[in-house]
């Protein structure tokens, strides 16, 4: 086989191999959703079905994701894109899709991931963030601040309203 041919199969190969290794990240991801309901108590058996529903919600996207020819498009908008398709009202299957993703609670999954996502820090960000100095940090705070009251006054007019109408 010449040094060509051997390229050209590694570059046939490569979308199946990125897919059964994005296929293992999501087992491991809904794994992690599945201990955090056991470790918490909220586990029945629509939380399994559930948790099934959103699996293969996911392989899905992964799927679309490395076989249609759009490569500008991140995985997350396919997943997403299969997952609003699957549950949107007067698609056939849609009002099992929701019933069955209804028994599964995303909120004991929040602390694991977000303690993964401060160890994803690597030196490098670390180090910017020092060398960015004291004004980035207020403005960072400012920021977040801001965003945060912004975001109460507007959904406590949204409720006031409603509760005027």
């Amino acid at each position: 086989m010449t040094e060509r041919a051997a390229i050209q199969s590694a570059e046939k190969r490569a979308p199946l191999e990125r897919l059964k290794s994005d296929i293992w990240l999501s087992v491991l991801a809904v794994a992690a959703v599945a201990f955090s309901h056991v470790v918490t108590g909220l586990y029945d058996r629509q939380v399994w079905i559930g948790l099934g529903t959103v699996y293969v919600i996911v392989v899905l996207g992964y799927g679309l994701a490395r076989y249609v020819p759009i490569k500008s498009l991140p995985d997350l908008f396919w997943i997403s894109a299969v997952a609003m398709l699957a549950t949107w009202p007067g698609v056939p299957g849609s009002s099992y899709v929701r019933g069955a993703i209804d028994g599964v609670s995303f909120l004991p999954t929040i602390t694991p991931l977000m303690a993964f996502a401060a160890l994803g820090l690597g030196s490098n960000e670390v180090e910017m963030f020092k060398r960015a100095g004291l004004s980035f940090v207020l403005i960072s705070l400012l920021v977040f601040c801001g965003t945060f009251l912004g975001s109460a006054l507007v959904a406590h007019l949204v409720l006031t309203f409603m509760q005027v109408y």
